[in-house]
C-alpha cells in the first residue's frame, strides 16, 4: 500500500487514503474511479462512501458557531476563524476568554492535508487541538511556550500502525471513534442542558447525548471539509491562458524563481497547497521582540519575551523561533499576516521577504534579500490574489435534511415562569444555508402567547438568533440551530410595569421613557438603559397624560433614573425638568406628576 501511495504522490490521494482506511476501506476503493471522481473534494468523497460523515460535517458546521463550547460560554470557534475572512481573524492578535493571545489565528482551510495544528505544531491533529481546548480546562494560554502533557487520544482503529506520505502515523480519525481519558470537561454537560443539538447528535452518532469525543469528531469533520476552491491559478494551470493577468503570470515566475517563495510554499503537484507544512525561522519573532521592546526592557527580558514557536517543543537549532509555513490558498482574504499579525498587507509581506526578513541569527539560511522593484512587488501581489478561490471555502451546498420545518420556542423568566406578550425577532445567524426563497438578511417577528410560546420557520442560516426589543438580552446563548424543534430561552425580566406621566401642556409626550441604571459600571456607550415605549396619550385641561409600559430587568439595579429625551427644558418657561430616581417593581403602575415641578 505504501508503495502505491508513494508512486502516485498527490496530496489528495494521501488525505483520502487516511479517510478511507479509517473505516476499513482499502486503497483499491480509493483508486477504482479516481479519474471519474477527480473533481470531488475530500469531504464529498468521504461522505459518498460513508453517509454518516455528511451528518458529522453538518453537526460540526453548527457547533463551530456555538459559544457554549468555550470555557465561559462567550467564544465560538468562528470568533477567531471567521469563514468570511478566510477562516482566520480580522484582528491583529486573536483573543480567547482570558484576553489577547500572542498570535494571530491561522486559517483552517485545507486542514485535512495538514499533518499538525497551530503555528508551532503544538498539536498533532485538529482532534487533539479541539479536545484540549474544550476538554482540559487547565491548559496553558494559547500561544504559550509550555507544551501540554498529552493524555491518550486514541482512535479505535488499527490504521494507526500505518504511515502516511508525511512519514508519520495517521492522526485523523475523520470517520472513526475517539477514546478520550484524563480530561476534565463540563462542556458536554452544558451542551446537553442547553437541549438544542439533540437532533444533530442523533443523526451524526446515533445518540442524542453529546460527549467530548462526539463533539470533537463533529468539529474536526467540519474543519476537514473546509477545502480551498478553484482559483484563477488552477484554471491557468489547466490550460486557460486568460485566467491570470500578465502581471500575475510574471509574479508566478518570480515566485517560483528569483524570489524563492516556492521553496517553502510548494507550488507543484495536482493541487498545490502552497505550503510544505514544515517549520521555519523567518525572523518574525525576533523582529517582533525588538520592535515591541520598551525603554525598561533589558537584553535578558527582551530575549525571554520572544515567542519560541516550534522551538518550545522540538530539539535542535533549526526549530528556534520556527513557525509553520502557512498555506497561501485564499491568502488575499485573510490579512493581517504572519503569526503575530504585524503586517497588514500583501505588499508589506512581499517587501519584508524581499528585504531579507531581518537579522535573527538563527534565521533560515535560505531567506536572503533579493532584488525587487515596485513592479515586482505588484506582480507578486497579483499572483497571490490569483491563489484566492472564486467561491468561499466551507459553504454548504444544500440545506441539511435534518432541518426543522418549524421551531417551537418558549420564553421564560429567570425563575422558569413563561413570559407572555413579548415580541420576539428571529434573525439568520451562523453560516449561510441555501434555502429556497430565503436569505441571511430575512427576519421573522412574532409575539409569545399566554404560555410564553411562539413558533417560527428556521431562517436561511445554520442558526436562528433570538432578539428581543427594549434592550433585553437572552441569558446564555441566543443561538438556536436550524435542526432544533423545541427550545427555551430566558430573558432577564420578571414582568412588566407601567408609568403614567402627567406633563405640563407645553411638553409633548415623548415616544418612550428612558431609564438609566447607574448602579452598574458604564459600557462603551454609557449607562445601561431600559426603554419604556408610550402605549397611549390623552390631553386634558392644561396637561397631557401619557402611559408607558416596559419590561423590568433583573440583571440591573432596582432603582433607575428617569430620562425624558429632548425634554429637559420647557419650551416656554425654559424651566428644566429634574431627573428623578424611580423604583422598578414588576406588576405595578407608577404615577409621576411633572406639573408640580
Amino acid at each position: 500500500m505504501r508503495e502505491r501511495l508513494e508512486s502516485r504522490k498527490p496530496w489528495v490521494v494521501a488525505a483520502l487514503a487516511t479517510l478511507l482506511l479509517s473505516v476499513g476501506l482499502g486503497v483499491d476503493a480509493l483508486t477504482a474511479d479516481a479519474g471519474e471522481k477527480a473533481a470531488e473534494t475530500v469531504a464529498e468523497r468521504a461522505a459518498r462512501l460513508n453517509p454518516k460523515i455528511e451528518a458529522r460535517i453538518e453537526l460540526g458546521r453548527r457547533l463551530f458557531y456555538e459559544p457554549v463550547l468555550s470555557k465561559h460560554g462567550r467564544h465560538a470557534c468562528s470568533n477567531c476563524h471567521a469563514p468570511e475572512h478566510g477562516f482566520s481573524d480580522p484582528d491583529v492578535l486573536s483573543a480567547d476568554e482570558t484576553g489577547l493571545t500572542r498570535r494571530h489565528s491561522q486559517t483552517i482551510i485545507d486542514a485535512v492535508f495538514n499533518p499538525s495544528a497551530h503555528w508551532d505544531g503544538e498539536f498533532s491533529s485538529v482532534e487533539e487541538l479541539i479536545a484540549r481546548r474544550i476538554g482540559d480546562q487547565t491548559q496553558s494560554l494559547w500561544g504559550g511556550n509550555r507544551r501540554i502533557p498529552r493524555g491518550p487520544i486514541t482512535p479505535r482503529d488499527p490504521v494507526l500502525s500505518k504511515r502516511d506520505v508525511f512519514g508519520k502515523p495517521f492522526a485523523r480519525p475523520f470517520l472513526g471513534d475517539l477514546q478520550l481519558t484524563n480530561f476534565n470537561s463540563d462542556v458536554p454537560t452544558k451542551l446537553a442542558e442547553l437541549g438544542r443539538y439533540e437532533e444533530g447528535f442523533k443523526a451524526a452518532f446515533g445518540k442524542k447525548e453529546p460527549t467530548l469525543a462526539t463533539i470533537t469528531l463533529a468539529l474536526a469533520a467540519y474543519c476537514y471539509s473546509v477545502e480551498s476552491t478553484e482559483a484563477p491559478f488552477d484554471r491557468y494551470r489547466a490550460g486557460d491562458e486568460t485566467a491570470m493577468s500578465d502581471s500575475a503570470k510574471r509574479g508566478m515566475q518570480l515566485f517560483e524563481g528569483r524570489a524563492g517563495c516556492a521553496e517553502c510554499h510548494i507550488s507543484n503537484g495536482p493541487k498545490p497547497l502552497f505550503s510544505d507544512f514544515k517549520f521555519h525561522n523567518t525572523g518574525v519573532a525576533w523582529h517582533g521582540a525588538w520592535r515591541n521592546r520598551d525603554e525598561k526592557s533589558g537584553l535578558t527580558e527582551t530575549l525571554e519575551s520572544i515567542d519560541k514557536g516550534h522551538g518550545a517543543f522540538g530539539a535542535g537549532t533549526k526549530n528556534t523561533r520556527a513557525f509553520k509555513t502557512p498555506t497561501l490558498r485564499d491568502v488575499a482574504r485573510r490579512g493581517p499576516f504572519l503569526h503575530d499579525g504585524h503586517i497588514d498587507s500583501l505588499e508589506g509581506i512581499v517587501r519584508y521577504y524581499a528585504e531579507g526578513c531581518g537579522d535573527d541569527p538563527a534565521k533560515d539560511k535560505r531567506l536572503k534579500a533579493f532584488e525587487c522593484s515596485d513592479q515586482d512587488v505588484t506582480d507578486l501581489v497579483a499572483f497571490l490574489h490569483a491563489l484566492t478561490g472564486d467561491e468561499r471555502p466551507g459553504l454548504a451546498k444544500t440545506a441539511w435534511k435534518k432541518r426543522a420545518r418549524r421551531t417551537k420556542l418558549q420564553v421564560v423568566d429567570p425563575e422558569g415562569n413563561p413570559v407572555a406578550n413579548v415580541t420576539v425577532r428571529i434573525q439568520a445567524s451562523g453560516d449561510a444555508v441555501p434555502v429556497k426563497g430565503k436569505t441571511m438578511d430575512d427576519t421573522w417577528t412574532g409575539v409569545t402567547n399566554s404560555s410564553g410560546w411562539v413558533r417560527y420557520p428556521p431562517p436561511a442560516g445554520t442558526h436562528a438568533r433570538v432578539v428581543f426589543a427594549d434592550g433585553l438580552q437572552v441569558i446564555g446563548s441566543p443561538l438556536i440551530p436550524d435542526t432544533c424543534r423545541e427550545a427555551t430561552v430566558q430573558i432577564p425580566s420578571r414582568g412588566r410595569m407601567s408609568f403614567v406621566v402627567v406633563f405640563p401642556e407645553e411638553y409633548p409626550a415623548p415616544p418612550a421613557l428612558v431609564l438609566e441604571h447607574r448602579g452598574l459600571p458604564k459600557t462603551e456607550s454609557g449607562y445601561i438603559r431600559s426603554t419604556f415605549p408610550r402605549v397611549g396619550s390623552v390631553k386634558t385641561d392644561g396637561t397631557r397624560v401619557a402611559r408607558y409600559s416596559g419590561w423590568v430587568r433583573t440583571d440591573c439595579d432596582k432603582v433607575a433614573w428617569l430620562k425624558l429625551p429632548g425634554l429637559q427644558r420647557s419650551r416656554r418657561s425654559n424651566a428644566r425638568l429634574p431627573e428623578m430616581s424611580v423604583p422598578l417593581e414588576p406588576g405595578t403602575e407608577r404615577r409621576i406628576d411633572l406639573t408640580a415641578n
